[in-house]
């Protein structure tokens, strides 16, 4: 079969993982933000928040209604229930 479309690299649009990270503190931009709008007192209670954004990345917390990467959706699909047309 030929091929419909080159292939290319995607991996530069691929972000960097969380896990482990402190989200906030990170964020050099989010961090001058908050200090430049007045919020500097909260700084450290956010530090608090990006790292258990941060340690909820290594348990393998996600959003729900989300899958796993790599998981096949087909699979997924409880095909015993009829589906109303």
């Amino acid at each position: 079969m030929p091929a419909t479309h080159d292939v290319f690299d995607v991996s530069f649009d691929v972000s960097h993982p969380l896990s482990g990270r402190n989200v906030v503190s990170d964020d050099a931009a989010l961090v001058d933000a908050v200090r430049r709008h007045g919020g500097g007192s909260a700084l450290d209670d956010l530090a608090k928040l990006g790292r258990q954004a941060g340690s909820a990345a290594d348990s393998g917390a996600r959003l729900p209604g989300t899958l796993p990467v790599g998981t096949d959706l087909a699979a997924t699909i409880d095909r015993s229930t009829p589906v109303a047309h």
